[in-house]
């Protein structure tokens, strides 16, 4: 991802990346949104666990922490 960023920096073109990677451009206005009203769909992620066995703490641990950064980057989680 941070090629394809640092392409776009350089003006070599569109990129389609999370707004997180962004963020920090797009404030600047280093990037510019291009159609902004037409985001991209919604890409879902999944955490998958053997759901027979007890959940390692360190399982438990990412889960909560991928958790707060989705939170913290107004990211849906379900």
């Amino acid at each position: 991802m941070v090629g394809v960023i640092a392409a776009a920096r350089l003006s070599l073109g569109l990129i389609q990346a999370p707004r997180y990677h962004l963020a920090a451009d797009l404030a600047a206005g280093t990037l510019v949104a291009v159609l902004p009203q037409w985001p991209p769909s919604a890409t879902p992620v999944s955490l998958l666990y053997p759901h027979r066995r007890q959940l390692s703490p360190r399982v438990r641990v990412f889960i909560d922490w991928i958790a707060r950064e989705f939170a913290r980057h107004e990211v849906g989680v379900v």
